[in-house]
């Protein structure tokens, strides 16, 4: 991976390991639904996230979490063959992946936050994914979200995310990008 993912994972990893604030357990669990920006990448991505470990740094409002991304992908992409003609691939595959999450809160309360994520991932997968391209990808998605206090101490955290997936081999047949939008819900368990 090169470019702009790799220095995104590297300053939110590099970010989580000099934060001064205590590592929290945690217990955050969620679902993106992802539909496609681009007619010729016609894929549709669920995945499910759980942020495992937490460190908060209150006086800027920020939040950094590790945890882990698995994917299901479906659908197809049209792709260019070696003449320059137009094939239609089918991009079925699954994917799990190391991930951190960067969320900057704007405003709010302990009931209700308004807020930006910022996340990375860095995701292995069954197969070539878009087709054409490589086992491995990185994906990363930036979005503003909300988050509620709900009884009985949990949090429900709504948001959309623009999402980026590629192999970081430039504009090449090689690196069959991915971008699209999702619709994301998490919730947060009280430990």
């Amino acid at each position: 991976m090169t470019g702009l993912g790799f220095f995104t994972v590297i300053g939110l990893l590099g970010g989580y390991a000099l934060l001064d604030g205590p590592v929290e357990r945690r217990a955050e669990f969620g679902v993106d639904v992802v539909t496609p920006l681009h007619a010729n990448r016609q894929i549709r991505l669920v995945n499910a996230q759980a942020a495992l470990r937490r460190k908060t740094w209150d006086a800027a409002g920020l939040t950094l979490d590790l945890g882990v991304t698995a994917s299901q992908a479906r659908g197809e992409i049209v792709q260019p063959d070696a003449q320059g003609r137009p094939q239609t691939l089918a991009s079925p595959a699954w994917g799990i992946g190391p991930s951190v999450t960067a969320r900057y809160t704007l405003a709010g309360s302990d009931a209700l936050r308004v807020g930006l994520d910022l996340g990375a991932a860095l995701m292995l997968y069954d197969r070539p994914f878009p087709a054409g391209g490589k086992r491995y990808d990185g994906m990363f998605q930036i979005g503003p979200h909300v988050v509620f206090a709900v009884p009985g101490g949990g949090r429900i955290a709504l948001g959309t995310h623009w999402l980026h997936l590629s192999n970081g081999r430039g504009l090449t047949p090689q690196n069959p990008a991915y971008e699209g939008r999702a619709l994301a819900l998490r919730y947060t368990v009280p430990l």
